[in-house]
This record gives C-alpha cells, sequence and structure tokens, in this order.
C-alpha cells in the first residue's frame, strides 16, 4: 500500500452530496490529487496507461469521519482535460442508508489519509477522514497538519510511508490502523486465494470485529492471480530438479503433464530407473512447509486408484535460502480411506476440493531446488 495525505479544500468537499448541496455553484465534483505525488511519485506508470481515456476505475473504501465504519463505493481516478492535477471523482458519494448524513459536517481544512493498493496502477483505495468536529479525529488531524505542514492552498497533500503512519498517534481501534501493513491479513489472503476455509473464517472474524479491512473483489482476483503464478513457479521450479535428475541418472524420464494439460489430476509422470511409472502433484507455497494442502476431487480419485501418487511439496520458494522440496510417500492408503468416506455423503452432496495438513503424510527430508532465476 503507497499514502499520502491531504488536507481539504472547499472544492475537494464537493464530491460529498450534503457539501455540494449546500455549494451548488461549484463545478467540481472530485477530490484534486497532486500530480507530483499521485502520478510522479506513487504510481508512474498511470499517466501512459490512462492517456487515451483519462479515467482509472477504482474501489473506494471510505472509514470515517469520528472513526465511523466501511462505506465503500466505486468511483474514478481521471485526468481533466488541461488540468495538471488528478482527481478522485465520479457520482457524488452520499452517506450510507443507516447513517445519511455521515459526510455533512466535513468543512474545509479537515483531512483524508489515502492507502492505495495495486501495481503497477491504483485498484483500489482506502480514504480515512478526519474531522477537526470529532474528538477522536482532532488529535489525528493536529498531529498529521502539523509533521507534514500542510497549507490549503500552497501545500494541502504530502507523500506519507509506512513509518509516517505507524508514527500517528491515534486511539486503539481507530479506523486510520487499518492502513497500516498486516503481515496476519496479508497471509490469510493468500491463504483464501487457494480455497483455505480456516484463513476465510479468521480473515472474515478480524473484519468484522474491526480489526482488519474486508476484502474486495479487486484484492481476491488479484491474490488468485498470485496464487497461479505461485503454483506455476513452483511446477517449473519442480521440472529443474527433475532435469538434474535425469542428468544424473537417478530417474530415467519424465513428463510436465500439466503443462500440456492444465485439467489433468497430476503435474508430473516420472519413470524411475526400475521402470516403475510414478504420478506426482506439485504443491507450491511460499510460506514454510507446515500447513494445509489442497486437493481437488479429481485428484483424490487418481491417487486412490492402484498408482504411485505423490506430492512434492515446494515451499519458501521466495525465501532468501531458495526453495525447497520435500517429497510424501505414495498417498493410495490415505486417498482411499478419505475416498471412502466421502462416499457416504448423501446423494447430491460432492465435495469437490479437500483441505489435508501436511502432518497427516509421511515426507522424506527436506533438499534445495534451483532457484525461480535458474
Amino acid at each position: 500500500m503507497r499514502y499520502a495525505v491531504k488536507m481539504l479544500t472547499s472544492s475537494d468537499l464537493t464530491l460529498f452530496a450534503g457539501y455540494f448541496r449546500l455549494n451548488s455553484t461549484s463545478k467540481q465534483k472530485g477530490i484534486n490529487l497532486d500530480s507530483d505525488i499521485l502520478a510522479a511519485r506513487l504510481f508512474p506508470a498511470l499517466p501512459n496507461a490512462i492517456s487515451g481515456t483519462s479515467e482509472h476505475h477504482v474501489l473506494v473504501d471510505i472509514y470515517g469521519p469520528s472513526a465511523a465504519s466501511l462505506h465503500r463505493v466505486p468511483r474514478k481516478i481521471i485526468k481533466p482535460e488541461g488540468g495538471k492535477n488528478w482527481r478522485l471523482n465520479g457520482k457524488l458519494i452520499y452517506g450510507p442508508d443507516l447513517d445519511p448524513s455521515r459526510f455533512d459536517d466535513m468543512q474545509p481544512g479537515d483531512i483524508a489519509v489515502f492507502g492505495f493498493d495495486g501495481e503497477p496502477l491504483p485498484t483500489s483505495v482506502s480514504m480515512v477522514l478526519l474531522s477537526a468536529n470529532s474528538p477522536s479525529d482532532k488529535p489525528i488531524l493536529d498531529y498529521l497538519s502539523s509533521e507534514f505542514r500542510l497549507v490549503p492552498r500552497n501545500h494541502p497533500m504530502a507523500e506519507m510511508s509506512n513509518t509516517d503512519l505507524a508514527a500517528v498517534p491515534m486511539p486503539i481501534g481507530h479506523p486510520l490502523s487499518l492502513l497500516l501493513p498486516d503481515p496476519t491479513r496479508t497471509a490469510d489472503l493468500r491463504a483464501i486465494a487457494d480455497d483455505d476455509e480456516e484463513a476465510r473464517s479468521r480473515l472474515n472474524d478480524r473484519a468484522r470485529s474491526g480489526r482488519a479491512r474486508p476484502v474486495n473483489a479487486i484484492e481476491l482476483a488479484a491474490a488468485k492471480a498470485r496464487a497461479q503464478e505461485i503454483g506455476r513457479a513452483g511446477e517449473a521450479v519442480f521440472c529443474s530438479h527433475l532435469e538434474r535428475e535425469l542428468e544424473v541418472g537417478r530417474i530415467a524420464g519424465f513428463t510436465w503433464t500439466a503443462d500440456q494439460n492444465a485439467t489433468s489430476p497430476y503435474d508430473f509422470e516420472v519413470t524411475e530407473t526400475s521402470g516403475a511409472r510414478v504420478l506426482i502433484d506439485v504443491k507450491s507455497t511460499t510460506s514454510s512447509f507446515d500447513g494445509n494442502v489442497h486437493i481437488s476431487a479429481a485428484e483424490l480419485e487418481f491417487a486412490a486408484t492402484d498408482c504411485i501418487y505423490r506430492i512434492a511439496r515446494v515451499f519458501d520458494l521466495e525465501g532468501a535460502g531458495g526453495p525447497l522440496l520435500r517429497m510424501s510417500d505414495p498417498i493410495g492408503v490415505l486417498a482411499k480411506s478419505v475416498r471412502s468416506q466421502l462416499a457416504v455423503l448423501p446423494e447430491g452432496i460432492r465435495a469437490s476440493k479437500l483441505e489435508i495438513h501436511t502432518r497427516k503424510f509421511t515426507w522424506g527430508d527436506a533438499q534445495p531446488l534451483p532457484s525461480i532465476e535458474d
């Protein structure tokens, strides 16, 4: 996440319906975003990326004022023709149904703290509004105004760093804290992208209690794309491992089956020097070894047949020491046991994917793999 702080002017506040009604002579309906900060420092790719359309759609998560909870709206970032700066723009923002007057007391001199997510372009914006009329916001507003020397006309906006944000004095539970880096949320989101229900439950509980930002659809889609990248990278380094095994004569041959057929219930077919055929499914993670692996119904069915089916656990995929590998013993006995238990499910009910913890398998010792760059 990349950060900026903005002292709001009268023209900025016209994005909010209540303020716009009282200042209907204004032609602007948006918050000005300093080009030197948004485009030059935070997102240098933005100008060229939207040069044809002059607008970029984002989700905006609004918190506050007075530490009010999430209000999510789709809006856009635009570059007005002939204008120097960018704007957070779109339709007027109304208060939520249960609090329609929520933004009506915002005044010039109030502050918005922005957290921009996305790479290389912003995909979502978290905006925490701070009102001078709010006892919970006023100390934060005063601190930010002084620390960043915000002046409405001459210096209304400034870039912030993680360190700057962490140094802001804020009450426990204030939504501004939700913009801070949250490694637990990041790890859970990564696991959710791989359909980890335990991680989904943890993150939902934290979001409901206000201890974490809820996940939006754009974040989830990006996480799922990232999960696919990790899976593909894990298969690639395992392929390099098999090439080396072939070179030194520890295997007789192999095929990267999933590279030719993405729906295959296994990733590699290895021929051992004895002539035995071994099917291998690669389960990759950037995290440590322990955790849930996800096995599809098709993989389970295949593993439960009379074949040698093993799991290659590729872990620490992006670790400083390079990725590591542990190979499971054949999983046929476990697969048959699980399949028999699933067979008693009522008619019309079928499990399409299973989470199985690594401790349920028997594993060989860890061995280093070629790095992704290799």
